[in-house]
């Protein structure tokens, strides 16, 4: 099994910017990654404790994405100086990936620039 993880920023605490952003974010991971819905084991998605106005899960079901994926939602503890509105999801997969490719977009490129552009 192996992990990938990714990040995305939002512009506001609004329930289509997240869910727009959950998408986009799940989106590029997949595309880069070459994934398809039957190789994932899970996904863990948290998001940081600004962001309330929506469950970033319930994007992906809503938008028809990961119907037998299971998905689980954390929200993060604040940590003071955190990157705010902020949401990060853990791909879970069977599939063998001689690299995979972490995807972090928008502000999020900061959590970790040396993974950027890989």
């Amino acid at each position: 099994m192996q992990a990938i993880r990714g990040a995305i920023t939002v512009d506001s605490n609004d329930s289509k910017e997240i869910a727009a952003n959950t998408t986009e974010l799940f989106g590029e991971i997949c595309r880069i990654n070459k994934l398809e819905e039957c190789e994932l084991v899970s996904l863990i998605i948290s998001l940081t404790p600004d962001l309330t106005k929506y469950n970033p899960a319930t994007a992906l079901r809503d938008n028809g994405m990961l119907i037998s994926t299971p998905l689980f939602c954390v929200q993060e503890p604040f940590v003071e100086g955190m990157l705010p509105l902020c949401i990060r999801i853990l791909v879970l997969t069977n599939q063998k990936l001689k690299e995979p490719v972490h995807v972090y977009l928008k502000k999020a490129r900061s959590l970790r620039p040396d993974l950027v552009g890989k």
